[in-house]
């Protein structure tokens, strides 16, 4: 089975709890079942299977259990707001219609995810500039008991929501980018690679093994590495791991968890 036909199933699976949780709300409102009483979940899985097609013609690969998800935390969400406040159910049932109509404009406007991951540290800044913009004067307010708001003249909204997906988006960007650093366990944890010294540092690329005599492990090996001078490969120790680059020019080191790569002097024989 495809992954847009186990989406597909999944929508299927959903639906019912949604439908059934509306049809509670009448019946204990003393209404019929009909197709009016019941146009609000009808609509929304309307909605979601439209948002199905799309990602089945746009993103044919995506993952499978998104969309249903989405679909019945979305459907319960707006059944239990009609059930407490009636009055801002329709807004959260349109603005839910706003964000899957959203959701297939970025589909067919972002094609590719890989151009856009070249932005991912500028994404992340511009996300906790959101997070933080509640606290500006003038725009940002305070309601419920939290300054969560941005207003500007009748409209406000939570910039906290729009964060998210970009915090969201860098994350997934930044571990997809650096799985294979990411892999490599060690001790320690600090921003610098210190020359000859211990580090949390991981080579980009380098070598399975040493080719020296006298470095013969795995540079998984907890074993400490030392630099020879009968090899064109130094080895320098990384905690757990041997980093490695060749001598007489330098190499790109990222740290786990930095935000850019260093570039430390090479050793010399």
């Amino acid at each position: 089975m495809t992954r847009r036909n186990i989406e597909l199933m999944l929508l299927l699976i959903a639906s019912p709890i949604v439908i059934v949780l509306f049809a509670m709300m009448v019946v204990t409102g003393g209404q019929e079942l009909s197709f009016n009483t019941l146009g609000v979940p009808l609509g929304i899985f309307a909605a979601f299977l439209v948002a199905h097609i799309a990602v089945r013609l746009l993103a044919p690969a995506a993952d499978p259990a998104i969309l249903p998800i989405s679909f019945a935390l979305s459907g319960v969400g707006i059944a239990f707001v009609t059930r407490i406040v009636p009055d801002l159910a329709v807004n959260q049932l349109l603005w839910l219609f706003i964000g899957i109509a959203a959701m297939i404009a970025t589909l067919a406007v972002v094609r590719n995810l890989d151009k856009l991951a070249n932005y991912k540290y500028t994404l992340m800044i511009v996300g906790i500039l959101l997070l933080l913009s509640p606290m500006l004067p003038v725009i940002g307010y305070e309601s419920g008991g939290g300054q969560l708001w941005l207003r500007f003249g009748s409209f406000s909204f939570q910039p906290g929501e729009l964060a998210k997906i970009l915090i969201v988006f860098f994350i997934a960007a930044y571990l997809a980018a650096n799985r294979e650093m990411l892999s490599v366990f060690t001790w320690k944890v600090g921003p610098l690679c210190p020359r000859g010294g211990w580090g949390p540092c991981a080579c980009r690329a380098s070598p399975p093994f040493c080719p020296s005599s006298s470095c013969g492990r795995s540079p998984s090996s907890s074993s400490c590495w030392r630099k020879t001078s009968a090899s064109p490969w130094c080895c320098f120790p990384c905690s757990s791991s041997c980093c490695m680059w060749p001598r007489g020019r330098s190499s790109t080191w990222w740290c786990p968890l930095g935000l850019r790569p260093l570039r430390p002097w090479p050793f010399t024989a």
